[in-house]
């Protein structure tokens, strides 16, 4: 089935046009793409979601994320997807314990 014809009449920007025209031939091709792979009716934007979601809880730093969605701010990224990276705090919490613990126990050697 080909791409439906943008609506070209309420387009008066020649780059605009260009950008329907890109868009709409991706938004095809990823239907095609995922009738294919049997995933029929996973939307181009729930896989942008899901791919996210995994490196996240991968433990990928958000401003990498944030990067990679396009994202303006970090803000943007933690405010969406903050529920997917629960453990962050615990990580960060971790680490800092190991920084004392490492700390003391050198302190603790330099008087020895």
């Amino acid at each position: 089935m080909p791409p439906p014809s943008p609506p070209l009449r309420i387009l008066r920007a020649g780059t605009l046009i260009i950008v329907l025209f890109v868009q709409m031939s991706i938004t095809h091709a990823w239907v095609k793409l995922t009738r294919r792979a049997g995933f029929d009716g996973v939307r181009l934007h729930d896989a942008r979601n899901t791919h996210a979601s995994l490196i996240l809880k991968q433990g990928v730093h958000p401003s990498v994320v944030q990067e990679r969605l396009g994202h303006a701010s970090i803000q943007i990224t933690l405010d969406n997807y903050s529920h997917v990276a629960p453990g962050l705090q615990e990580a960060a919490a971790k680490g800092f314990d190991e920084l004392l613990k490492d700390r003391h126990t050198e302190d603790i050697e330099s008087l020895r």
